[in-house]
């Protein structure tokens, strides 16, 4: 029953507004770019950060990962504070954006599932980036992978905690 409509407009290179709708549960997480993120007039805040064993997130690095990548996120899983998947990118940015969680890495980038979910992370103070650190982007569709996090030391902490050498 989890699922989620979610909208996007982009000039250019630039998401310039987002929304995600969550009918069975009748929300709408909006955001402009520069004005915040918001749910039933309310602002949203992204979780406070932590250190990364403290964090709570998601690791979508199976399916559609390169092995690498998935081998290396599996075999440092326990760093993080790893939680269940809701299997709806939707959903898993309505959690961070409501700061119910910290973390998600997402390693499919198809744009309809983070164009809209980018914006509002940012919008509700956190950090959205590819894992060479530049902000993510609908043409970003072929990078490796789109970490977010509550601020930039914390995605720094994320991604050395995942990615870094050992």
């Amino acid at each position: 029953p989890l699922f989620a409509v979610m909208v996007a407009l982009v000039r250019g290179n630039e998401t310039l507004g987002a929304w995600i709708h969550d009918p069975c549960g009748d929300r709408t997480l909006t955001a402009q770019l520069g004005a915040g993120a918001w749910m039933s007039g309310q602002r949203l805040r992204v979780a406070a950060p932590d250190t990364p064993k403290a964090m709570r997130g998601t690791l979508h690095a199976s399916t559609f990962a390169p092995a690498e990548t998935a081998r290396q996120v599996q075999s440092r899983r326990d760093r993080v504070g790893a939680i269940k998947s809701l299997s709806c990118a939707g959903h898993e940015y309505l959690r961070l954006a409501q700061g119910q969680m910290h973390f998600s890495l997402f390693t499919k980038l198809m744009p309809w599932d983070h164009v809209p979910g980018t914006l509002i992370q940012r919008e509700a103070g956190g950090v959205a980036s590819i894992l060479d650190g530049a902000p993510y982007r609908a043409a970003d569709y072929k990078s490796s992978g789109l970490l977010m996090a509550p601020d930039e030391a914390s995605w720094q902490a994320l991604r050395e905690t995942l990615f870094g050498p050992d």
